[in-house]
């Protein structure tokens, strides 16, 4: 209910009673990893990014959320709050945090990509795209990664072969 109340109430543009709403559906014994990407839906809108990119690797992070946060979903919202941002910095620390943490997750190796591409790193996405391979990231989603991250087939070869 809490969650519900804390989306609407940010819908209505009332941020500061949304985000008080939001933090206590996260403080609640049961919680939902999506509390943590409406949170930082509040936060982004209030113009706090650094605050909503925290979030959102808290609820990344978060073992006890029930669900957890969807980590493609929580990874995307993040790549979403980097562009607007652009902190190469934060980008660094936030991803070697997330490597610690997520190392064995194929989308994250898959985020790790795009986020290597985007900052001119081409071999080092190559490398994230080929963990997330062994890692298990199904076919129609390495199609997607390298039509998102516009990988040439030729780089594709390099990373299936």
């Amino acid at each position: 209910a809490l969650v519900m109340r804390g989306w609407a109430l940010r819908m209505s543009n009332q941020l500061s009673e949304s985000e008080a709403s939001l933090r206590a559906a996260i403080t609640l014994p049961k919680h939902s990893g999506f509390t943590y990407s409406e949170w930082s839906l509040t936060l982004l809108a209030q113009g706090r990014h650094r605050e909503a990119e925290q979030a959102l690797v808290d609820g990344l992070l978060d073992v006890h959320a029930k669900p957890g946060l969807p980590t493609r979903s929580g990874l995307e919202l993040l790549a979403a709050i980097w562009e607007a941002e652009r902190n190469l910095g934060a980008i660094r620390a936030t991803m070697v945090r997330l490597r610690r943490d997520l190392a064995r997750e194929a989308e994250f190796w898959a985020f790790a990509a795009r986020v290597h591409v985007r900052l001119g790193e081409r071999a080092e996405g190559l490398q994230a795209l080929r963990q997330a391979i062994r890692l298990g990231l199904p076919t129609p989603r390495q199609q997607e990664v390298l039509a998102d991250y516009g990988l040439s087939l030729a780089d594709w070869a390099l990373v299936a072969g």
